[in-house]
């Protein structure tokens, strides 16, 4: 227990997983573990992480060890960039529906931190791209009817 300085003197506070010990049995954990945490299969399906790995030890090393398959997509466009990211825990916070897994963020540029989260695979391809193609290219208009001259050129 911990101890914290309260109105009237110290008083006990009880940490988050000293709670979540009284409150729920082995079994619960277990079977939160089992809904909240998954792999992404060759098929790009996410499927429970207890349905390729015998432990979950040997998920958590392979969660440290391959980052590069989580990393879906990642495209720069101007100052801009987005990521999309197949993110294992299931971030559905009502927990009704189908699990919320995957994530694009856009770093840097006009959208900076602006982010949307998807159930399936197809859905993040589809607003990764979404993403991408609403981002102003950074080049002034100069730039680009420069860019479009020397097209016009090269195609004669």
């Amino acid at each position: 227990m911990e101890k914290t300085a309260g109105w009237k003197g110290y008083k006990e506070v009880k940490t988050v997983s000293q709670v979540k010990k009284e409150l729920w049995s082995p079994e619960e954990i277990e079977r939160t573990m089992f809904r909240s945490w998954y792999y992404l299969n060759s098929k790009n399906e996410p499927v429970p992480w207890a349905e390729q790995f015998s432990t979950y030890k040997e998920y958590l090393d392979w969660w440290g060890s391959d980052a590069t398959s989580r990393n879906l997509f990642r495209d720069t466009v101007g100052p801009a960039t987005v990521s999309t990211v197949f993110l294992g825990l299931d971030h559905n916070i009502l927990g009704m529906g189908p699990p919320v897994l995957f994530e694009s963020m856009i770093f840097g540029g006009k959208y900076d931190g602006e982010m949307q989260r998807y159930t399936s695979y197809l859905d993040a391809k589809d607003g990764h791209e979404a993403m991408v193609k609403k981002l102003p290219s950074g080049l002034t208009r100069k730039q680009l009817e420069d860019g479009a001259e020397l097209i016009r050129k090269l195609m004669e």
